[in-house]
């Protein structure tokens, strides 16, 4: 006999369980949504993300140096942009909800590999999309 919790049960759920349950389910999506916000910081400004998740992972891989230590590159920052399809238009058309994501790298070159300072830098978004700044 289908336990029912002592109440009458026209629409609602039946637990066939022995045991009642005890606790509340978080909300799931909410958690995932929440590590997501932590981990990419998609609405913080750039000088003020935390050196965790993404940002972390860029700050600990960078700068990078060739073996004669005359070329750098550095990280700068990055952006999230926009998403290029609606979340219905995923579904409808089976894709994944995604959003490109764009890091501003500056590459500095020494001509001697004795000197301090960089003879030419150029920072430059990557993926690159036409935009390209030289200091």
């Amino acid at each position: 006999m289908p336990h029912t919790n002592g109440q009458a049960t026209k629409g609602k759920r039946i637990s066939y369980a022995r045991i009642q349950t005890i606790h509340e389910y978080p909300d799931f999506l909410d958690i995932q949504l929440q590590s997501f916000a932590d981990f990419a910081q998609p609405d913080v400004s750039p000088e003020e993300r935390k050196d965790i998740g993404l940002q972390g992972v860029f700050r600990e891989h960078f700068p990078i140096h060739d073996s004669r230590e005359r070329y750098t590159l550095e990280f700068i920052d990055y952006d999230l942009d926009a998403p290029k399809h609606s979340v219905s238009e995923c579904i409808a058309q089976g894709l994944t909800y995604a959003v490109p994501l764009k890091a501003r790298l500056r590459l500095s070159s020494k001509e001697d590999e004795d000197e301090d300072e960089p003879e030419e830098a150029i920072e430059q978004v990557w993926p690159q999309y036409g935009r390209e700044l030289q200091n």
